[in-house]
């Protein structure tokens, strides 16, 4: 079935470690912010925060020698303060003190989601040129990736490049970069092991109009998405 992954022109991977998936990221964003650099002298980087990234987030951040120029920014963020320990902001900064790069986060100070969503979008278009060089993402075995949990938050458009989603079973309020966003990125990383890309196969098999979000943008992003599969 990983047929059908290529099919949609998704080259697949498979470092091993995540040590190797690290050294892999750090290589690739390395590379593919360099082009833009050169040719404005800034760049924009999107990450996601979770479990799986503070395997590779060092890895990443150590791989250049200058973040001068570069934003780095989100894929979606908790609606929680950003001292809080399951703030994804609070984890990228952790791994980015040491390096020149602007952190853009999403959360803000806004005590409701909508308007923190639009903040962040204000952030978002004043600060990270686009589209950005490297997003990389992960996705849960519901089919969601950043907090794109149905078609419909997919299919939202608008000027605001964020906006306010909730968790459809913990009920927990979140923030995330759009789909049209994150599908201009010019290169994508989508990180997983071995049971996302068992779910992923047999996702992407099925042809429904209500493919999960993460099979929807696979097809639409095409060529132009690396799937790294690690065994830890």
């Amino acid at each position: 079935m990983s047929r059908r992954l290529q099919e949609c022109g998704i080259t697949i991977k498979k470092p091993g470690s995540m040590e190797a998936v690290g050294d892999a990221l750090a290589h690739l964003v390395r590379i593919n912010t360099e082009s833009d650099l050169a040719e404005s002298g800034r760049a924009t980087v999107v990450l996601s925060g979770g479990n799986t990234p503070r395997h590779y987030l060092q890895a990443v951040a150590d791989g250049r020698e200058s973040w001068n120029g570069i934003s780095v920014t989100l894929s979606d963020e908790r609606f929680v303060p950003t001292n809080d320990k399951e703030s994804n902001e609070s984890l990228i900064r952790s791994f980015f003190l040491h390096t020149e790069a602007k952190i853009v986060g999403l959360r803000g100070t806004a005590t409701r989601p909508s308007i923190a969503a639009e903040e962040a979008s204000d952030r978002v278009n004043n600060s990270c040129p686009w589209p950005p060089s490297v997003s990389i993402l992960g996705f849960g075995l519901d089919g969601h990736f950043a907090s794109l949990f149905s078609e419909s938050d997919c299919r939202e458009r608008g000027p605001f490049a964020c906006l306010a989603t909730r968790h459809p079973t913990t009920g927990a309020d979140r923030i995330s970069m759009r789909f049209d966003r994150l599908i201009a990125t010019r290169r994508i990383m989508l990180v997983c092991n071995r049971d996302k890309y068992a779910y992923l196969q047999e996702a992407v098999s099925k042809d429904t109009a209500t493919a999960p979000p993460i099979v929807q943008f696979l097809r639409a992003s095409g060529d132009r998405t690396e799937l790294l599969i690690t065994s830890d």
